[in-house]
């Protein structure tokens, strides 16, 4: 799980501190090791988010896992320029996003076609639920 709290305002972290509070009762059933949290601005910056999903979701994640992803920070949504529709304000004309704490250096945002799944990397058998706790995160 990850927060990206922009504002420094803490209200990010505390969520995710409350999502590993409840994924860590007994009726949930994962373990402390099993919960990967990056909330410092050098733990969320975009190359950081994108290597700990491939990590997480890709290369450690074996058949009969079950993965969570919980996003608390800022979202945002990007025109898709290589969508050619006749209209364009079809559902799929804009790109969710994730922003990073390094964007305000430039990084580009996390848009939902860089996560693993959407790169073709998704490993066979392994369930991820994805939640954005985010402004536009979602059409």
């Amino acid at each position: 799980m990850f927060a990206a709290d922009l504002s420094r305002s803490g209200g990010c972290d505390q969520r995710c501190n409350l999502i590993e509070g409840l994924l860590l009762a007994p009726d949930f059933g994962f373990q402390a090791n099993d919960i990967v949290k990056l909330i410092t601005p050098e733990k969320t910056t975009a190359e950081e988010i994108l290597g700990t999903l491939r990590r997480e979701l890709v290369d450690t994640a074996a058949k009969g896992d079950i993965r969570l992803v919980y996003y608390s920070g800022h979202g945002n949504f990007i025109r898709n320029a290589a969508l050619k529709r006749a209209n364009p304000n079809t559902r799929n004309e804009f790109d969710q996003t994730i922003v990073a704490s390094d964007q305000w250096q430039g990084a580009v945002d996390v848009r939902d076609k860089n996560y693993p799944d959407s790169l073709g990397l998704r490993q066979e058998g392994v369930v991820v639920t994805f939640i954005a706790d985010s402004c536009h995160s979602g059409p």
